[in-house]
This record gives C-alpha cells, sequence and structure tokens, in this order.
C-alpha cells in the first residue's frame, strides 16, 4: 500500500509539475504576445509621428501658398485702386510737373508763343490750387513775356508754398538762364537757413548740382564745405555714429534677395531647420548685393551729358518730382504693392523692401540720413553717378560697420548644424564630410528596424497556429502526421515569405533614405561654402570702402565735372526779379 500510494503521489506531483509547465509556457506566450504589441505599438507611434510631420508640412506649404495667393490678388485690386486715385487726386501735379520742363525746352527753341506759355501757366495754377512749382510756372513764364510786376508776385508766392523747393528751383532756373550771381544768391539763402539735423529731403538736389557743377563754382565749393561743416557739427553729438550705422544697416537690409523656390529642393524637404538656414543664406547672399552695388558705383565713370542744359533740366525734374507728404503716402502705397505683385505675394519680403523707402520720403533728414539716401541707389532718388559716389565716401566708416553689423546677424541666425529627418531617422551634418558616419547610422537603423518588423510578422497568431497545429498532429498517427507536416509547412513558407517581403520593402525604404542622405550632404557643402565665400565678400567690401581715396574721386571730377558759365539766354530780359534775390 505504502508503495502504492506513494506511486501515485509521485504520478500527481508530476501531473501538478506538468500543469504548472504549461501555465509557464502560457505565461511566456503572453508576455511575448505583449513584447510583440509593444514594438507594434513602438512602430506605429514612429510612422504615425512621420505621417504627422509630412502632413504638418503640407499643411504650412497650404497656408503659406494661400496667404501668399491672396496678398498677391489684394496688390493687384488695391494697386489698381490706388493709380485711380493717384490720378484723381494729383493727376494735375504730375501735368504741372511735365509742363515746367516742356516749358523750358520750348524757350530754348523759341517754338512756343509767350502769350501760350502763360496761358498754359495760368490753366496750371488754377487747377493746381495750393501747389508750390503752380505760381513758379507763371513766374517763368511772366519772365520770358516782360512782365516784372507779375512774374515777381508769382515766384513770391511760389516760396510761400514751398521756400525750400522754391529756393533750390531758383537757384537751378538762374543758373541755367546764366545768371550767376543770383544763382548764388538763392543757395547761400538756402545754406544759412538749413539746421543739419533737420534737412530738407530736397537738398538732395543741391548735393547733386554742387557734385556734378550744375552751379556757379563758388556754389558748388560753398556746398561741399557747408556738408563737411554740418558732419562736423553732428558728429560731437553722443550716438551720432552708432544711429548712422543703424540707419546704414536698415537701408542696406532692404536689398535683401529671396531665396529662390528652386534651390536646395533636398534640404527644404527633409531639414528640420530649413527656415533658419534659408534666412542665414539670404543674409550672406545680401553681402554679395551689396558688394556688387559699390563695385559698380566705382567702376563707372562719372561721365555727364556735354548738354549743361539737359543736365539741369533732369535735376529740375527730379526737385519737381519730390512727391509732397500728402502725396507721398499714396506713392509709398503704392510702391508696396507693386513690390508685392513683383514678389508674387511675399508681404512680408515687400514690406522689408519698402521700409528703406519709408525712412528715405521723410520730410526731414539729418545730414547722415540725407548722405545715406543719396547713396542708396534702390531708393529711386535718381542721384548722379558722381553724387551717390560723393556721399559714399563721406559716409565710408558707417557702410563699413554696417556691413559687419550685417554679418553678425547672419553669424546669429545660422544654425550649427543642418538638421535632417528621413522615416524616423534623425541626424545633423556639420560644416565637414561626415556622410559616412551618417550613412553608417542610417544602416545600423534600418537592421534594427528590419529585424523587429521580421520578428514581428514572423510570429503572428496564424503562424503559431500553424505550427503548434503540425506538432500536435504528429501524434495523431498516420493520418495526423501528414495533416501535421502540411500544417508546420504552411506555417514555416509564411514565416520565410514575411521575412522575405520585409527585406525587400526595407531594401526600398534603405536605398531611398541613402540617395536622401546623399543629396543632403552635397547641397550642405554647397550651403557651407556659399556661406564661407559671402562672408570672404563682405570683407571684400569694407576693405573697398577702407581704401577710398579721396583724392581720386576729386580728380575724376576735375575731369568730368568742372562747373561751367552758361552764357545769359537772350530771350530772357535782362532786369531779374526783384522779390527772387531778396534776402
Amino acid at each position: 500500500m505504502t508503495v502504492c500510494n506513494a506511486s501515485f503521489a509521485v504520478a500527481g506531483l508530476g501531473s501538478q509539475i506538468s500543469a504548472l509547465n504549461g501555465q509557464v509556457i502560457a505565461v511566456q506566450g503572453q508576455v511575448s504576445d505583449v513584447n510583440r504589441g509593444v514594438r507594434e505599438v513602438g512602430a506605429l507611434a514612429n510612422a504615425t509621428a512621420n505621417r504627422l510631420e509630412q502632413l504638418w508640412g503640407l499643411f504650412v506649404d497650404f497656408v503659406h501658398r494661400d496667404k501668399r495667393d491672396k496678398a498677391l490678388q489684394l496688390a493687384e485690386t488695391r494697386l489698381v485702386k490706388i493709380r485711380q486715385e493717384i490720378e484723381h487726386l494729383y493727376g494735375i501735379r504730375d501735368v504741372a510737373r511735365r509742363r515746367m520742363i516742356g516749358l523750358l525746352q520750348a524757350n530754348d527753341l523759341q517754338l512756343v508763343r509767350k502769350e501760350t506759355s502763360l496761358l498754359m501757366a495760368e490753366h496750371t495754377m488754377v487747377d493746381a490750387p495750393k501747389y508750390w512749382l503752380a505760381p513758379g510756372l507763371i513766374g517763368f513764364s511772366a519772365w520770358l513775356a516782360g512782365d516784372e510786376v507779375r512774374c515777381s508776385e508769382a515766384f513770391g508766392e511760389m516760396l510761400r508754398r514751398d521756400s525750400v523747393k522754391g529756393k533750390l528751383f531758383l537757384a537751378l532756373l538762374f543758373f541755367r538762364a546764366g545768371r550767376d550771381d543770383d544763382a548764388h544768391t538763392w543757395v547761400e539763402q538756402y545754406l544759412t537757413q538749413q539746421n543739419p539735423s533737420e534737412l530738407p529731403r530736397a537738398s538732395i538736389a543741391l548735393i547733386d548740382a554742387a557734385s556734378n557743377g550744375l552751379l556757379p563754382q563758388t556754389s558748388c565749393q560753398a556746398v561741399l564745405n557747408k556738408l563737411t561743416d554740418w558732419l562736423e557739427q553732428m558728429k560731437s553729438q553722443e550716438n551720432f555714429d552708432q544711429e548712422q550705422t543703424r540707419i546704414w544697416v536698415e537701408l542696406l537690409s532692404a536689398r535683401k534677395p529671396v531665396l529662390g523656390e528652386n534651390e536646395f529642393p533636398t534640404l527644404r524637404e527633409i531639414t528640420t531647420n530649413w527656415p533658419q538656414w534659408q534666412l542665414a543664406l539670404e543674409w550672406s547672399r545680401l553681402q554679395a548685393v551689396i558688394n556688387q552695388q559699390f563695385r559698380t558705383l566705382f567702376d563707372t565713370p562719372a561721365k555727364a551729358d556735354p548738354e549743361v542744359k539737359a543736365r539741369i533740366d533732369n535735376l529740375l525734374e527730379f526737385l519737381v518730382n519730390d512727391f509732397e507728404n500728402d502725396e507721398s503716402e499714396l506713392r509709398l502705397d503704392e510702391m508696396l504693392n507693386s513690390a508685392i505683385v513683383e514678389l508674387e505675394g511675399e508681404r512680408e519680403n515687400a514690406m522689408e523692401r519698402i521700409q528703406a523707402f519709408r525712412t528715405a520720403r521723410n520730410e526731414r533728414l539729418s545730414v547722415g540720413e540725407l548722405l545715406a539716401v543719396a547713396t542708396a541707389d534702390n531708393l529711386a532718388n535718381h542721384a548722379s553717378v558722381a553724387t551717390r559716389k560723393l556721399a559714399t565716401l563721406m559716409s565710408r566708416n558707417w557702410i563699413a560697420s554696417a556691413i559687419e553689423s550685417l554679418r553678425s546677424i547672419r553669424k546669429d541666425n545660422t544654425p550649427a548644424t543642418v538638421n535632417i529627418s528621413i522615416d524616423g531617422f534623425n541626424a545633423q551634418i556639420g560644416n565637414r564630410d561626415n556622410e559616412a558616419d551618417i550613412t553608417s547610422a542610417l544602416s545600423s537603423y534600418y537592421d534594427h528596424l528590419e529585424n523587429a518588423e521580421i520578428s514581428r510578422r514572423r510570429w503572428t497568431t496564424a503562424n503559431i497556429l500553424f505550427l503548434v497545429g503540425g506538432v500536435i498532429g504528429l501524434f495523431m498517427g498516420a493520418a495526423g502526421v501528414v495533416v501535421g507536416f502540411l500544417l508546420a509547412g504552411i506555417g514555416g513558407f509564411r514565416i520565410w515569405q514575411a521575412a522575405s517581403v520585409v527585406k525587400a520593402e526595407f531594401a526600398k525604404r534603405r536605398s531611398d533614405s541613402l540617395e536622401w542622405v546623399t543629396q543632403a550632404c552635397k547641397e550642405s557643402s554647397r550651403l557651407w561654402q556659399s556661406i564661407q565665400n559671402l562672408d570672404e565678400i563682405a570683407a571684400d567690401s569694407i576693405n573697398l570702402l577702407n581704401t577710398l581715396d579721396a583724392a581720386v574721386l576729386k580728380a575724376e571730377s576735375d575731369m568730368h565735372l568742372l562747373p561751367v558759365r552758361l552764357p545769359c539766354l537772350e530771350v530772357l530780359p535782362n532786369w531779374t526779379p526783384r522779390f527772387a534775390v531778396a534776402a
């Protein structure tokens, strides 16, 4: 009995151990299922993150394109309305400006009767109330007609409406008529009444006249001497140099180019910090624009039109086209919307470009601001080559400081690395050739993903059931063996097939990603090299400005721009309007 009891006890214990072993196997199976589930969730999370990132990029692009298209449509509509408003409110001023030059040139040829000139001037006076040039037309026409009283009254009214432009107009007009003493009188009156911290914007015309010899020689020298004195006065003010540098930074920044949409296509697609890189490259390319501006300026000889009257007429045209404040705002709106249309809806870039124009259109400017506006050829100020050279020479230290400040802005906006993201793989491309390291890391990344995906697809519930069914069939007799081998074979084939499919899928993904990395490294190398080259261009610009020679510019001025004395026009009366030469 004891032996039998012991045998039964051992058998029971064996059954319990077998049951416990089955439970352990079941737990292991559940743990494996949990692990597979975790891997599946991780893979799904990575795939979801990649899809969300791609979707976000597409959404941002869509929003940007939509915003740009709407801005473009609005700008085109506003441009039509603004031009209609300008024509309605200020069209007569354009007529007056054209008539002024027309009357001067017609008088030279003596093809228009004095009565006709006076009648046209009277019509302009009626149609353009409060406009300073309208009485100037009557004054000039009355002078031609020999009406001294009417001429003096009309020029006096012109000076009351705008004494600044009126004095400059009379100085140029008298010099054109060969009345040098009268012209110099008005230049002296203008200079003695100016404050170097609040110069009228129209003073650019006076600087242009002096630098081009379009005033009596004594007047040209007086203007240049006064400019030097004004600068010395302003330099004594606190923070004057810093303020001038800031002005130049603003003016030069308006030239910042926009990166083409087809440039660096791979980096645009996979670089997570591309906006910062695009901004850095645009700031760098600005240096090339600046360098080209000053190189072109100083490589261009200051050749003047041999016809002195034509040069004076151009300057008079510039003076009369210096729009008044009420008209200037609409003109700036017109320029802004034109820039938006030109840039195909990029409103922010258009605003940056137009900001410098707003500074230039201020009614009052310091002498430093006036030189900056005269120098910058992107402000549509029509200053001559000689004037821009003179203003650049006087402003060269501030320009050099501004270029250095812009280079610092570029450095502050340049990331340390190009951060790329491909199929969930993240890497950093530095300022060196690390393509091999990135490629190796990418291969390891795909090896890990591939192995995890093979494991997940191999040990699916269906495949496990096929294998278990095959094992069970082997213990169920002859028929069961056949079924068992069949089920096991199906399970084994499915496992092999899953691995083959995964390997093929990952081979394609790996190949595509390696191509992305290769292209990204090539573009990154060009990006780094481009920025480095543009920094060297900035240094070249600073060197150019530091080596400017005032003596060379003076020799060129003496050669090409000698002041000339025009003969008195025989068609004008010998008398000079008394009011016009009063102190």
